[in-house]
């Protein structure tokens, strides 16, 4: 075994982990990053690897471990991000039952029984691998349970507080630029720090080192992705001949997998999962040291400037092509001994790949596939996925395996090709143009809400959220963002102005006016704590007061004028002419009669005014109408619009071939 280990260790993840940290190394000291965050666990031995270089090579970089998982960061971040949150905790996986489904959340026995009784699903076995049609039958119940809702936000504040005070202990939000270093894929584990740290307070940004990314950052706002080995926009066959499961298994560390953190003796530590075989544990051990040893081999042979990119990619790819998508048997039982599970709970463990899974291929025969995702067969059957189909492969016969890999690569091909899709880019120009933009005019605007300032929720709805806790201590009211909702929507359908107040939203609502008062209060002190200052457009505000312009702010929200400029001071955006609500002139910029009114109000010549905003119709068209020049405003905040899906795709091209014939 320690041969066999020796050998794989030089031919094959040595070389590729050696490679990737090389250039991690490279490219902060470009940058200028003196401290990289090695996220557990895959980090573990790329640190170790990391340690090995900076010695040798006596470079000025910290290196820290920091013990999480996607589950520590998520959890912390439930309460705040909406629906985003459901989307994460209730995903389908690969074996998903009703247990590996709610211990997501977390959830005890006693607690997962009483969202069982919500459900109407008594005496169930909720180990019980589910199909698909079963999974969005419960999934659909859950998304109603409030038993489930509650549970899930009592433990996110709770996890919260100690994520936050972890990440604090560890100094992140002493930097102004986080580094992090991971395996990459879909770059969740850097939003959700992301999301967290900004609900904290942090205004610094986050850069990601990657071994590779399959998708693009899902917002701007997420910070940095780098990338070594492939992106979402490389050649599909850098994908298709990869295998980022067996990768996983390659940065295996020898400890559990982060659950949260706990206060102990007044310092936070991570709380981690105990391993169910001891042997999975010195598996990791025994080859990270090997690692870790040919780095040390390694480094005696080359000199820190002796990088050379295109070489080393190159290399990578034969080693990854070789080893990943064309083992032998030998090698394949190898790397089968390492356990995985793509659920965050890891409350269920496969075998990466065995000669036992060869009945499994028939899943990945390509009509199979296409009747899945294409027509919606097979929802009622398990079709379970392999971690590593070329593992597997390994273990048939010649004649066999080139059908079955015929198979796999089309799929591949399919699934890397047709739906590769690019982030566009933000339409929104750096500060330098946007000062130049202004310059001809002797009148700007802003407008506030996702352009001067902006909320560290997904969603505006999302505060109704953060305030149902004291909202039920207040008033006993459950539910009381629903109720939120529909009382704007009815205050808006009895209205015969242009927008609504606050006032009027909360006359709605069926409760006393003393009950009102109390939730309004409540709403505006959580905006309060929810807005941030948007760093580019506060420095453009104050530079155009430099220039001795005029500036008015300008905003269509139910929120008052005195209110809004008290968001306005606490941010510590001042020295503008004015600012105008909606809800307090009765007149909107959706209309173009609050431009009309601020005109008129202030004299202002059209042509001499420039509007910013970060909404296409109101912010941009509507100006444009009225002869003020106008600027659109993406904070890269949200979510692009992508290509369309590759299922789309296909039934597009079938049907243009059915019709054809």
């Amino acid at each position: 075994m320690e041969t066999l280990t020796k050998k794989l260790t030089t031919e094959f993840s040595g070389p590729v982990l050696f490679n990737y940290v090389w250039w991690v190394l490279r490219e902060a000291m470009a940058r200028g990053i003196g401290r990289l965050y090695f996220l557990a666990r895959d980090g573990y031995t790329l640190r170790r690897i990391a340690e090995v270089l900076c010695e040798q090579f006596q470079l000025d970089i910290s290196l820290e471990y920091l013990y999480c998982s996607r589950a520590s960061l998520r959890m912390p971040c439930y309460h705040f991000i909406g629906e985003e949150a459901y989307d994460q905790l209730l995903n389908f996986g690969a074996h998903p039952s009703l247990r590996s489904i709610l211990l997501r959340a977390e959830l005890s026995e006693v607690e997962r029984q009483k969202v069982y009784l919500e459900c109407g699903l008594q005496d169930v076995d909720e180990k019980k691998t589910l199909t698909q049609e079963e999974f969005l039958q419960f999934t659909g119940k859950i998304r109603q349970s409030l038993t489930y809702y509650n549970l899930v936000m009592e433990k996110s504040k709770v996890a919260y507080i100690q994520a936050v005070g972890y990440l604090r202990q560890c100094g992140l939000f002493e930097e102004n630029t986080v580094a992090i270093v991971d395996s990459g894929w879909a770059g969740s584990m850097q939003r959700s720090l992301r999301q967290l740290m900004e609900f904290a307070g942090y205004t610094g940004h986050i850069v990601g080192f990657y071994f590779g990314m399959y998708t693009p950052p899902k917002v701007k706002a997420d910070g940095t992705y780098l990338t070594w080995y492939f992106n979402c926009d490389s050649p599909a066959t850098k994908k298709m001949l990869f295998s980022n499961n067996l990768f996983e298994c390659l940065l295996s560390a020898p400890h559990g997998m982060t659950t949260g953190y706990t206060e102990r003796d007044g310092r936070y530590v991570p709380v981690m999962k105990q391993s169910q075989d001891p042997k999975e544990w010195e598996l990791a051990a025994q080859q990270s040291d090997a690692i870790r040893q040919y780095a040390i081999e390694r480094c005696k042979q080359l000199s820190f400037t002796d990088f050379s990119e295109s070489a080393l990619l190159t290399d990578t790819k034969r080693r990854v092509k070789r080893y990943m998508v064309h083992p032998t048997e030998e090698i394949s039982a190898f790397y089968g001994q390492f356990l995985f599970c793509d659920d965050v709970t890891e409350a269920y463990h496969s075998s990466l790949a065995s000669a036992e899974q060869r009945h499994l291929l028939k899943n990945c025969g390509i009509m199979r596939r296409l009747g899945k995702h294409l027509f919606g067969l097979y929802r009622n059957s398990q079709l379970e996925e392999l971690f590593w189909p070329y593992g597997v492969l390994a273990f048939l016969p010649t004649w066999s395996a080139l059908w079955n890999r015929w198979n796999i690569y089309i799929w591949e091909w399919i699934k890397y090709t047709i739906t590769r899709c690019k982030l566009p880019d933000n339409d929104s120009m750096p500060l330098g143009q946007l000062k130049q933009a202004v310059e001809p005019f002797t009148v700007v605007s802003f407008d506030i809400f996702d352009t001067l300032v902006y909320r560290v929720v997904n969603n505006p709805t999302d505060v109704f959220n953060l305030m149902e806790p004291e909202v039920k201590r207040l008033t006993g009211v459950e539910q009381f963002s629903q109720k939120r909702i529909e009382a704007e929507k009815t205050a808006r359908n009895r209205s015969t102005d242009e927008d609504v107040t606050l006032e009027e939203i909360y006359a709605a609502l069926d409760c006393s006016e003393t009950c009102r008062m109390s939730l309004m209060r409540l709403e505006q002190q959580i905006e309060l704590q929810v807005l941030r200052k948007d760093t580019t457009m506060a420095a453009l505000l104050q530079y155009c007061l430099q220039q001795k312009k005029q500036v008015y702010i300008l905003s269509d929200m139910y929120q008052s004028e005195e209110f809004l400029t008290k968001v306005m001071e606490s941010l510590g955006i001042e020295g503008y002419q004015a600012l105008y609500s909606s809800s307090s002139e009765k007149a909107t910029k959706a209309s173009g009669s609050l431009y009309k009114e601020v005109a008129l109000l202030q004299s202002i010549p059209p042509k001499q005014w420039v509007h910013i905003g970060d909404n296409w119709y109101s912010d941009y068209e509507k100006p444009v109408s009225l002869g003020i020049k106008a600027i659109h405003y993406d904070n890269g905040r949200y979510p692009m619009q992508r290509q369309t899906s590759i299922w789309i795709h296909v039934a597009k091209r079938i049907k243009h071939i059915v019709k054809k014939h």
